[in-house]
């Protein structure tokens, strides 16, 4: 599970593994209710300027075999305050 982060702006979602990779926004995502992530390179990708607020939402993964590998890149907004 990817959890909710409210300063996330970007998704990347890597499938490396031989087998599909389901993705979505509950945890009780499956082969007929989750998008599909094909095998063998197939990837996905949110980002805050396409999709809003479905970057900042947690994720969850389904797989029918085991041992699968999904890789994931996010970046954040970081805010600070600039001193004089």
């Amino acid at each position: 599970m990817l959890f909710r982060s409210p300063e996330r702006t970007l998704i990347l979602l890597y499938n490396l593994s031989a087998s599909e990779i389901y993705i979505g926004f509950s945890g009780n995502v499956g082969a007929t209710n989750g998008m599909l992530i094909p095998p063998s390179g197939g990837f996905m990708s949110l980002n805050v300027t396409e999709d809003y607020e479905a970057v900042t939402l947690p994720l969850f993964a389904f797989s029918t075999l085991a041992g699968n590998q999904l890789y994931i890149i996010t970046t954040r907004r970081e805010t600070g305050i600039k001193e004089e």
